[in-house]
Protein backbone atom coordinates (compact mmCIF):
# COMPACT_ATOMS: atom_id res chain seq x y z
CA UNK A 1 0.00 0.00 0.00
CA UNK A 2 1.54 3.26 -0.80
CA UNK A 3 1.03 6.69 1.19
CA UNK A 4 0.87 9.81 -0.66
CA UNK A 5 0.30 12.16 1.74
CA UNK A 6 0.36 13.62 5.11
CA UNK A 7 -3.44 13.13 5.30
CA UNK A 8 -3.55 9.49 4.39
CA UNK A 9 -0.60 8.56 6.69
CA UNK A 10 -2.25 10.19 9.33
CA UNK A 11 -5.62 7.85 8.63
CA UNK A 12 -3.52 4.80 8.72
CA UNK A 13 -1.49 5.72 11.69
CA UNK A 14 -5.16 6.31 13.62
CA UNK A 15 -6.34 3.32 11.94
CA UNK A 16 -4.07 1.10 13.44
CA UNK A 17 -4.03 2.70 16.84
CA UNK A 18 -7.63 1.64 16.66
CA UNK A 19 -6.76 -1.57 15.73
CA UNK A 20 -4.56 -1.98 18.77
CA UNK A 21 -7.14 -0.62 21.25
CA UNK A 22 -9.66 -2.96 20.13
CA UNK A 23 -6.90 -5.99 20.35
CA UNK A 24 -6.07 -4.60 23.80
CA UNK A 25 -9.49 -4.11 24.92
CA UNK A 26 -11.45 -7.28 24.41
CA UNK A 27 -8.39 -9.55 24.32
CA UNK A 28 -8.73 -9.94 27.62
CA UNK A 29 -12.58 -10.13 28.11
CA UNK A 30 -12.65 -13.16 25.52
CA UNK A 31 -9.51 -14.78 27.73
CA UNK A 32 -11.77 -14.44 30.77
CA UNK A 33 -14.65 -16.00 28.87
CA UNK A 34 -12.91 -18.89 28.30
CA UNK A 35 -11.33 -19.21 31.67
CA UNK A 36 -14.88 -19.01 32.91
CA UNK A 37 -16.52 -21.42 30.59
CA UNK A 38 -13.53 -23.76 31.57
CA UNK A 39 -14.00 -23.65 35.15
CA UNK A 40 -17.53 -24.47 34.75
CA UNK A 41 -19.43 -27.89 33.54
CA UNK A 42 -20.25 -28.42 30.02
CA UNK A 43 -24.26 -27.33 30.57
CA UNK A 44 -23.09 -23.51 31.84
CA UNK A 45 -19.99 -22.75 30.02
CA UNK A 46 -22.07 -20.82 28.12
CA UNK A 47 -23.76 -18.98 30.76
CA UNK A 48 -20.94 -18.41 32.61
CA UNK A 49 -18.97 -16.66 29.73
CA UNK A 50 -21.68 -14.63 29.23
CA UNK A 51 -22.01 -13.27 32.76
CA UNK A 52 -17.92 -12.87 32.77
CA UNK A 53 -18.38 -10.74 29.36
CA UNK A 54 -20.96 -8.56 30.81
CA UNK A 55 -19.26 -8.12 33.89
CA UNK A 56 -16.53 -6.96 31.71
CA UNK A 57 -18.25 -4.89 29.54
CA UNK A 58 -19.69 -2.94 32.08
CA UNK A 59 -17.31 -2.38 34.43
CA UNK A 60 -15.36 -1.09 31.69
CA UNK A 61 -17.88 1.40 31.05
CA UNK A 62 -18.97 2.37 34.51
CA UNK A 63 -15.05 3.20 35.29
CA UNK A 64 -14.94 6.32 33.38
CA UNK A 65 -17.58 8.58 35.32
CA UNK A 66 -15.21 7.70 38.81
CA UNK A 67 -12.33 7.93 36.91
CA UNK A 68 -13.07 11.37 35.32
CA UNK A 69 -13.90 12.74 38.45
CA UNK A 70 -10.79 12.20 40.01
CA UNK A 71 -9.27 13.39 37.17
CA UNK A 72 -10.92 16.92 37.22
CA UNK A 73 -10.56 17.07 41.20
CA UNK A 74 -6.81 14.92 41.84
CA UNK A 75 -5.59 15.72 38.14
CA UNK A 76 -4.12 12.37 36.28
CA UNK A 77 -1.87 12.10 38.54
CA UNK A 78 -4.44 11.11 41.16
CA UNK A 79 -5.95 8.91 38.42
CA UNK A 80 -3.01 7.05 38.30
CA UNK A 81 -2.33 7.19 41.97
CA UNK A 82 -5.84 5.49 42.51
CA UNK A 83 -4.72 2.74 39.57
CA UNK A 84 -1.75 1.97 41.16
CA UNK A 85 -3.68 1.31 44.61
CA UNK A 86 -6.23 -0.80 43.25
CA UNK A 87 -4.09 -2.81 41.37
CA UNK A 88 -1.63 -3.47 43.91
CA UNK A 89 -4.72 -4.29 46.52
CA UNK A 90 -6.24 -6.98 43.59
CA UNK A 91 -2.65 -8.00 43.92
CA UNK A 92 -2.77 -8.58 47.44
CA UNK A 93 -5.87 -9.71 47.50
CA UNK A 94 -5.06 -12.48 45.03
CA UNK A 95 -2.35 -14.00 46.71
CA UNK A 96 -3.58 -13.60 50.38
CA UNK A 97 -6.18 -15.76 48.29
CA UNK A 98 -3.98 -18.42 47.68
CA UNK A 99 -2.66 -18.74 50.86
CA UNK A 100 -5.85 -19.42 52.41
CA UNK A 101 -6.71 -22.19 49.52
CA UNK A 102 -3.17 -23.78 49.94
CA UNK A 103 -3.76 -23.80 53.63
CA UNK A 104 -7.14 -25.77 53.39
CA UNK A 105 -6.19 -28.27 50.89
CA UNK A 106 -2.77 -28.97 53.64
CA UNK A 107 -5.41 -29.53 56.44
CA UNK A 108 -7.46 -31.79 54.28
CA UNK A 109 -4.92 -34.22 53.90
Amino acid sequence: MYVSGRRELMMLLVSAVGVLLGASMFGPISIYGIVASESFPAHLSGTAHAVVALAANVGAVVAGWPLSWVARTFSWNGVFLLLEILAASSVLLILLSRRIHITLKAKEQ
